[in-house]
């Protein structure tokens, strides 16, 4: 049996609600939501390895970039948060 994915999280509290494609088509924004009532970090993979990510505001701006680890995408967040994550390559 063949498998594969395209999205990781290691925090099964942490839900990813959305993957758009930017509209300038060379990335994705993520839409995650906490759900355990604690904030904490966890690591965000994607099948392909970025070349790029910021934290998006509710206004829908690049607000901070996200030092990439490797291929990961560390991510910090609140009890309850919702947050967006735009991810690029190239």
């Amino acid at each position: 049996m063949t498998s594969s994915w395209l999205a990781h999280l290691d925090m099964p509290s942490v839900l990813l609600t959305s993957l758009r494609p930017t509209p300038e088509g060379r990335g994705v924004t993520a839409q995650f939501l906490e759900t355990a009532n604690f904030g904490g970090t966890t690591d965000f993979r994607l099948a392909i390895p970025p070349a790029r990510a910021t934290v998006v505001n509710g206004e829908g701006h690049e607000a901070q970039d996200i030092t990439l680890i490797e291929s990961t995408i560390p991510l910090e967040f609140s009890a309850s948060e919702a947050f967006r994550v735009k991810v690029t390559w190239a």
